[in-house]
């Protein structure tokens, strides 16, 4: 697959992100991963390799799609760019 968002994260959308009041730090911690991988990941995926339970991963991608922050696609997850 390829990757949809090449740029790398830049300081401003980081903080962006991590000063969300209402989004958890692991939602936060989903979107990083995401925003930094070269591929989009599915859920499971998401899971082992953040060390995470399936239901945080569920409630992180549903937090940061209700933002706009995260997109599926045929079955993966895309983090978009914060602006």
């Amino acid at each position: 697959m390829t990757r949809l968002n090449p740029a790398p994260i830049s300081p401003i959308e980081a903080h962006t992100v991590a000063t969300l009041p209402d989004v958890h730090l692991g939602a936060k911690t989903v979107w990083l991963y995401l925003r930094a991988v070269a591929d989009p990941q599915r859920r499971k995926d998401l899971a082992d390799a953040l060390g995470l339970d399936g239901s945080t991963i569920t409630r992180s991608l549903k937090a940061l799609s209700d933002h706009g922050l995260v997109r599926q696609v045929h079955g993966v997850w895309l983090a978009e760019v914060a602006e």
